[in-house]
């Protein structure tokens, strides 16, 4: 175990302590740290000063790898601690634990308080990947708010970012809005993997008005992307999921919902399963890869 990990988990009270030994794989690795289960009843909601005393007097290699494990536990339990070891991470970690406060802070505390964050870092590089952060965490409570903001951050990478999250977010509640919204994201690969979260996620809940909306998509990355991640919620065959797939042009994609397809069924009906394993329209690789996995699973069909 890193020192400062060990010097976080002794300083810490007992509840945080067994909760950032869990996030660690220190229980899983059976590493040596067992004080008595009974310090483990109460889930306190602060790291001790004299844990983070010692870890701001340690050398920055050594913090980031302890935020590197043990981070997103840090943040839930005391996010100022962790403002606090910000100054001891060098520029990539430090930049991931930002991301991750600014998130955590507008979820958890408020947008106003997040923004007050981040601002400090203006005109540094990442400031727009930590606007991206914040706006996440706001999606979660009010995408209307998380879409006006995403509107402002001036990077273009950046700003594709906010808004996928804040499309995934409001198909939980306005598929059908959230759709219209795909127009808003400028680069293709960004627009694709959001329309294929969404088509998932409508699927889910609404399989005949999701597999409506995709059949009327112009045909492209945020179709194809779209039809590749409802296949995994696809069950037996219909001409609807046929005709879809067939849409694809690439044949590795087409290959690639046949076998999200084929994984879809194998425990609920194997024999339709192998069968459309045999499918020759699939690359034989693809086909490889799912018979091993399908070994290595243990199941037989």
């Amino acid at each position: 175990m890193s020192d400062p990990l060990r010097a976080l988990l002794d300083g810490a009270t007992p509840g945080v302590a067994y909760h950032l030994m869990n996030d660690s794989g220190i229980l899983q690795n059976g590493l040596n740290f067992d004080p008595p289960s009974t310090h483990f009843e109460t889930v306190p909601n602060d790291i001790s000063e004299a844990a983070i005393e010692w870890l701001l007097g340690q050398d920055e290699q050594s913090v980031g790898q302890m935020i590197r494990r043990v981070g997103r536990s840090l943040l839930e339990y005391d996010i100022d601690a962790a403002i606090r070891l910000l100054p001891k991470l060098n520029e990539k970690d430090g930049l991931g634990l930002r991301q991750q406060i600014a998130q955590q802070l507008a979820t958890s505390r408020s947008p106003s308080e997040a923004q007050s964050f981040i601002a400090q870092f203006s005109g540094e590089p990442g400031y727009d990947q930590l606007q991206a952060a914040l706006i996440a965490g706001v999606a979660q409570s009010d995408t209307m708010m998380a879409r006006q903001m995403a509107a402002q951050i001036a990077d273009v990478d950046a700003r594709d970012a906010a808004y996928a999250q804040v499309i995934a977010h409001h198909a939980q509640t306005n598929p059908a809005e959230a759709s219209r919204w795909l127009s808003s994201i400028v680069n293709e690969n960004q627009r694709g993997a959001a329309a294929g979260q969404l088509a998932s996620n409508w699927y889910a809940n609404d399989p005949v008005a999701a597999t409506h909306w995709v059949g009327k998509l112009p045909a492209g990355p945020s179709r194809d992307s779209a039809i590749l991640q409802m296949s995994y919620r696809w069950g037996e065959p219909t001409p609807d999921t046929d005709r879809l797939i067939a849409s694809i042009k690439n044949r590795d994609k087409r290959g690639q919902a046949k076998i999200r397809q084929i994984y879809g069924l194998m425990r609920t009906n194997p024999a339709v399963a192998r069968k459309l394993l045999e499918d020759e329209d699939i690359p034989s690789y693809l086909r490889q890869q799912a018979e091993a996995a399908l070994s290595q699973s243990g199941l037989r069909f």
